[in-house]
């Protein structure tokens, strides 16, 4: 009898926390914010730095954020307090800014139209020469959203397969036109697992446990 009981609190104590996990889901699932790790390595070489210059960092974006600065229907641009941009070992400090564009069906790169996620952030600033301006930029067919809204979930992923990475000199009073690209490069990301997953891996996990504890339970009887 007492084999019984256990086995039915063990029963009562694992519903709890399958009861508590689903209410967390629930709750976190509601446009919970997004992080992706990067990592690469620029060349600099046409303009006076090194060869290979690595960089690493995250940015994090709430999907319910609303544009600072639009351009309908072709881009979006996003303010970014929260990022770590290390570039050739040095951490760069965030109170320079950064930001996110969201490009919709837009010649942006000069290589015909896409759809875009684009991370800038300031690495350098000089008044008279100008600003240093980091660039991950991920793009990828026109079909990946018609919207300039930062996405909810990570499902653009792995349409947005054409990934890079630049380093700008944003030359003052000038148009974009007369910005000098000082190096391009490479551009990993990942995904950091929305806390809906890991909720749903917790609730998994204890399936499992469960499963295990009743097959011992056979056993002893």
């Amino acid at each position: 009898m007492a084999t019984t009981r256990t086995g039915m609190f063990t029963a009562i104590r694992l519903l709890l926390l399958s009861v508590s996990v689903l209410v967390g889901v629930a709750a976190v699932t509601q446009a919970a914010p997004l992080t992706l790790n990067f990592s690469g390595s620029l060349d600099l070489s046409g303009s006076g730095g090194a060869a290979d210059t690595p960089f690493s960092g995250f940015f994090t974006w709430d999907p319910a954020e609303a544009p600072f600065d639009s351009d309908p229907p072709f881009l979006a641009m996003y303010e970014l307090g929260t990022y770590q941009l290390i570039f050739d070992g040095v951490e760069v400090d965030t109170a320079l800014g950064g930001g996110l564009f969201v490009v919709n069906d837009a010649n942006f790169f000069g290589t015909g139209n896409v759809d875009a996620l684009l991370f800038l952030a300031t690495i350098e600033e000089d008044a008279i020469l100008g600003d240093k301006l980091f660039i991950a930029a991920l793009s990828g067919p026109t079909s990946t959203w018609d919207s300039l809204s930062l996405p909810a979930d990570y499902s653009f992923l792995p349409k947005l397969t054409t990934r890079a990475s630049a380093l700008s000199l944003e030359v003052p009073f000038e148009g974009d036109e007369n910005d000098i690209l000082l190096g391009r490069g490479s551009l990993e990301v990942t995904r950091v697992p929305e806390p809906a997953t890991l909720a749903l891996s917790a609730l998994g996990l204890a399936g499992v446990v469960a499963r295990a504890r009743r097959r011992r339970q056979r056993r002893d009887q």
